[in-house]
């Protein structure tokens, strides 16, 4: 099945936290992490919070953006989690990217490979072997 390409960036976070609990302590088990998926159909902000095992995710309107859409998050990154990332990568995604591809490409940057498409059409990556819910809000 054909997917949209992209560009994702992963930032890995020094903290685990909890949405619900408004909790940040630093990581012991899995860390939080921070991750954009940046695609001609849509734009994602998603961010995972290890202690409660949940996903977040923001569908961004870059529709009028003007600019160095792939520069502005980076630098958006950088200037709200700063103090907290651990790791950044970045990953061109091609359009017959398989869940093994992803796997096998976080693997190589050095990561848990636990990365997969999700439902909605856009990777995930995870820091461990576990599932993670979405938050509803």
């Amino acid at each position: 099945m054909a997917r949209s390409k992209g560009i994702w960036l992963i930032y890995v976070l020094t903290i685990e936290g909890s949405y619900s609990q408004n909790l940040e302590r630093p990581a012991i088990t899995a860390p939080d992490t921070m991750q954009y998926w940046i695609s001609e159909p849509e734009t994602l902000d998603i961010r995972t919070f290890a202690i409660d095992k949940e996903i977040r995710i923001l569908q961004l309107d870059t529709s009028n953006f003007e600019g160095d859409c792939l520069q502005y998050f980076k630098d958006v990154a950088q200037r709200t989690y700063k103090a907290i990332i651990k790791n950044f990568y970045e990953i061109n995604v091609p359009s017959d990217a398989t869940d093994d591809w992803l796997g096998g490409r976080v693997k190589e940057l050095g990561l848990f490979p636990n990365a997969k498409w999700t439902t909605l059409d856009f990777p995930l990556w995870l820091p461990e072997e576990c599932e993670y819910s979405s938050l509803e809000e």
